[in-house]
């Protein structure tokens, strides 16, 4: 079986792995979508009016820098030699606890998750715009992911931290200093995944609402602000002719 030392330098390798990933995802964004619609924007009948690029990507404008810090500092966490505080070597609790109080961005981001993913929709109707997509998603930074794939990647990242740290805890000693740290830190990353938790709990009732619309014929529009799904039952009609 594998020592409690071979479970955290696996746990470890998958924590800077996937950051490698994750970091990678949010570079497509900025490069292959953002950046390239705000060039076109001088361009005549440009795809994305400067609002709405705005209004899609001008949050991963703040995590991409942020959480490529992260990896750096994590990359270079793997090297002893180089992961220094004080002349001691710094511990991954330690660093975990730093960088995750600037994970506080993304509060506002997963708060306006659900308004982001609405103007996507509205915005693919657009074939401009949808061609455009189309084709970014063949550039090989995106790995075959569709646009909507990569921008919820934030949504499901976050989890995937308290999960990690989670793990790390089991197999840290409880009387190792660090052991503290990794709870500490935690705590830090599990306000933010409640945050998380209701954006997306807010999308799968929205999700309900527009299935529930699409049985309705005409012009009927369910998913409205102040609006929320609670649950859906069936029912018979009693009349003087009996059940309908």
């Amino acid at each position: 079986p594998m020592s409690e030392a071979g479970h955290r330098e696996r746990i470890i390798n998958e924590i800077v792995e996937s950051e490698r990933t994750y970091v990678s995802q949010l570079q497509a964004i900025i490069e292959v979508y953002l950046e390239p619609l705000k060039s076109l924007l001088n361009k005549p009948n440009p795809p994305c009016t400067e609002q709405r690029i705005n209004e899609l990507f001008s949050n991963f404008q703040l995590l991409y820098p942020v959480n490529r810090h992260f990896l750096e500092i994590l990359e270079k966490h793997l090297d002893k030699n180089s992961t220094q505080a004080n002349g001691k070597t710094q511990t991954l609790g330690a660093l975990l606890i730093n960088h995750f109080h600037f994970f506080r961005i993304y509060i506002p981001f997963v708060n306006h998750f659900e308004k982001m993913m609405q103007l996507l929709t509205k915005q693919m109707a657009k074939p401009a715009f949808a061609q455009f997509v189309l084709a970014a998603k063949l550039n090989p930074l995106c790995k075959g992911l569709s646009l909507d794939s990569l921008l919820i990647t934030p949504i499901q990242r976050l989890p995937r931290y308290k999960l990690l740290v989670e793990q790390l805890i089991k197999y840290t000693p409880e009387q190792d200093p660090e052991h503290e740290q990794l709870k500490a830190a935690l705590d830090l990353i599990s306000l933010v995944v409640v945050q998380v938790n209701r954006a997306v709990q807010e999308r799968e009732r929205n999700e309900k609402l527009l299935e529930i619309q699409e049985l309705f014929s005409g012009d009927v529009e369910l998913l409205k602000p102040g609006r929320r799904y609670i649950r859906q039952d069936s029912f018979q009609k009693i009349c003087r002719k009996g059940p309908k």
